[in-house]
């Protein structure tokens, strides 16, 4: 795991799939490098998974802006490489979610309904999945640890 740095995100985004870059464009969040870019600016935390020279995801943790801060809003993109890597993604995501829990016991974010494999990572994780949800035009569900 590293810090991401630039290049990272305008790599990962040459790996994902047009299915995942349009999920970008659904949300109205425009160039998805930037948008990477921008969510690793904002995060308290943030990570790169590599496999050599390619990122396999990027994520962080926004704070939610309260002034208590207790509240994080976990996120993370990945390309499909990641999906060779499983035991090494169970492994590397409890260690991560254990650092992140020491910053914000309180973890909430939305998942599109179109990623089941990634709600069932969640669940596995601990988090609880809400029922669907209909946010910005996309079928979500609520995660919450």
């Amino acid at each position: 795991m590293v810090w991401p740095e630039p290049w990272h995100a305008g790599e990962l985004v040459r790996l994902m799939p047009d299915r995942d870059l349009a999920a970008f464009a659904a949300l109205g969040t425009g160039d998805p490098v930037e948008t990477i870019r921008a969510g690793v600016r904002a995060s308290m935390y943030a990570w790169c998974a590599m496999d050599r020279e390619d990122p396999l995801c990027i994520g962080g943790v926004v704070p939610d802006g309260s002034l208590l801060g207790d509240v994080g809003w976990p996120w993370m993109v990945s390309q499909p490489a990641l999906a060779r890597h499983p035991k090494r993604l169970l492994r590397e995501s409890r260690a991560q979610l254990a650092m992140i829990r020491r910053m914000y016991p309180v973890l909430t974010n939305f998942v599109s309904c179109d990623y089941p494999k990634s709600l069932r990572w969640l669940a596995w994780l601990g988090f609880e999945v809400g029922g669907e949800e209909l946010v910005l035009g996309t079928r979500v569900r609520r995660v919450t640890l």
